[in-house]
C-alpha cells in the first residue's frame, strides 16, 4: 500500500535527521524524554540488545508533529492506550507489529 511512498519517507526523514534532536545510548534517558514529549511509556530491550542508540529529531505543526525515532536495537515500547492523540507510524526498514486492544497490524519498512 505505501511502496511507492518509500523513497518520499526516506528524503523526508534524512531532512529532519537534520534538525536538532536528541541522542542517548541509555534507555532511561530516551524513556524520561519521550514520556515527557508524549506520554509516560516502557521500553523493553530484547535480551540480544547490549545498547541503545535513540535519537529523536520533531518537526511541531499545530496539532500534529513528524518525529524521527530510531532506536537502534529491537525493542518494544509500552506507551499504554493512547486516548487523546493518534500515532502512525511508517518503519523505514525493519517492522513495527502495532497493537490496539484485541487487534494487531505488522507495518514494514524496506
Amino acid at each position: 500500500m505505501f511502496t511507492n511512498m518509500v523513497p518520499d519517507l526516506i528524503d523526508a526523514s534524512t531532512r529532519l535527521a537534520s534538525a536538532p534532536g536528541l541522542w542517548s545510548g541509555s534507555a532511561p534517558e530516551a524513556v524520561a524524554a519521550l514520556s515527557t514529549c508524549y506520554r509516560p511509556h516502557r521500553l523493553l530491550l530484547s535480551h540480544q540488545a547490549t545498547s541503545l542508540d535513540f535519537r529523536h529529531h520533531l518537526i511541531a505543526c499545530r496539532d500534529a508533529s513528524l518525529n524521527l525515532l530510531p532506536y537502534g536495537p529491537e525493542l518494544v515500547v509500552d506507551a499504554g492506550t493512547f486516548v487523546t492523540f493518534y500515532m502512525v507510524e511508517f518503519p523505514l526498514s525493519g517492522r513495527v507489529d502495532i497493537q490496539y486492544g484485541e487487534r494487531s497490524r505488522i507495518v514494514t519498512g524496506r
